[in-house]
């Protein structure tokens, strides 16, 4: 191992959800803020560099990063394992078959230094598992909010505690990190609404949490406990519309950042919402995508980590954008 050691309730929403929807336009990215777009950087710095192990292709299929240690995770789905990279992108750790993982999707690090994702549970199920610091499996398992459970993205939220997407029921589940109980579930769709191309969600530094609708072309706001309380975004392919947005990060000086598969863009928005700056391009050279996966920016935001099949790699990115106070008020806040 080259791992160093370092020290429910059920609430269907879709009226609510409904009401977002009908008042989007409110919220509607505002593309003629191009304007904006001097004010950001978002320059190619390199890739993280991905062993490929018996597979000859690697396919790294999410990215996420502490948000206090900066350590990076990344989840490679061809070879089935965990890579994990210190703040400057060195590789730390690569899990091996002692961690008996299967079709791994998504995986973070969490505050006890557990290495934890999501992966298969059998035919047709899937499940969240929870690795020591050696890569092993711990004995932590979840409560299932019901009988076929499918988790794909997840995420460790700044209490500590896991929350987890399953996008073909739309269903959003958060489980105590220490007990796997469960803290909430919540229905981000009704019985017609559950095909919504749901994608990775992320947590903001005052713990909203973002989820990702690619059917939807919006991305969806929802408050702590998980509820709905806002959507933002519109159809399209100009500046600062969305064709299917499956990614979200916290961006630098508060904003947010969306990747766009379709549109093969990074897209910046500011703390009302409104379109800022967009990044990148459809290619195979270093710095563009194709049909880009996964998001993550580091702690401050001052990189973006963007992963993707083809090609097998994750870009990072150096994003800078305006001093706080002139970044506030481009914004539009108070």
């Amino acid at each position: 191992m080259r791992r160093r050691s370092r020290c429910v309730a059920l609430s269907p929403l879709p009226s609510l959800l409904r009401a977002c929807w009908s008042a989007a336009a409110a919220l509607a990215v505002m593309v003629g803020a191009t304007t904006a777009t001097p004010a950001f950087t978002f320059d190619y710095v390199g890739q993280l560099p991905l062993e490929r192990g018996a597979s000859t292709h690697a396919r790294p299929e999410a990215v996420a990063v502490h948000p206090s240690t900066g350590e990076i995770c990344v989840t490679e789905a061809a070879g089935s394992a965990l890579h994990l990279f210190n703040a400057d992108g060195a590789p730390v750790f690569t899990t091996s078959l002692a961690a008996g993982l299967s079709t791994p999707a998504s995986a973070c690090l969490d505050g006890a230094g557990h290495l934890v994702c999501t992966d298969s549970d059998g035919p047709g199920r899937r499940t969240i598992r929870q690795l020591d610091f050696r890569g092993e499996p711990t004995p932590w398992r979840p409560a299932a909010p019901r009988r076929v459970w499918n988790p794909l993205h997840l995420l460790v939220t700044g209490d500590g505690n896991y929350v987890a997407l399953d996008p073909g029921a739309a269903l959003l589940t958060k489980h105590d990190v220490v007990t796997g109980a469960l803290l909430w579930v919540r229905e981000l769709g009704g019985e017609n609404l559950t095909d919504l191309g749901l994608g990775r969600p992320c947590e903001g530094p005052d713990r909203t949490l973002y989820v990702p609708g690619g059917e939807l072309h919006q991305v969806l706001v929802l408050d702590p406990e998980g509820n709905v309380i806002a959507a933002f975004g519109e159809l399209g392919s100009a500046p600062g519309r969305f064709v299917a947005p499956i990614a979200v990060a916290p961006g630098p000086e508060g904003t947010l950042a969306v990747l766009d598969r379709m549109r093969h863009r990074v897209l910046l928005f500011g703390l009302d919402r409104r379109f800022l700056a967009e990044f990148g391009a459809m290619g195979a050279e270093p710095g563009n995508f194709y049909h880009p996966l996964a998001l993550a920016t580091s702690v401050g935001a001052k990189l973006a980590y963007v992963s993707q099949g083809y090609g097998g790699r994750v870009q990072v990115f150096r994003l800078d954008g305006l001093d706080p106070p002139a970044a506030t008020a481009a914004s539009g806040a108070d």
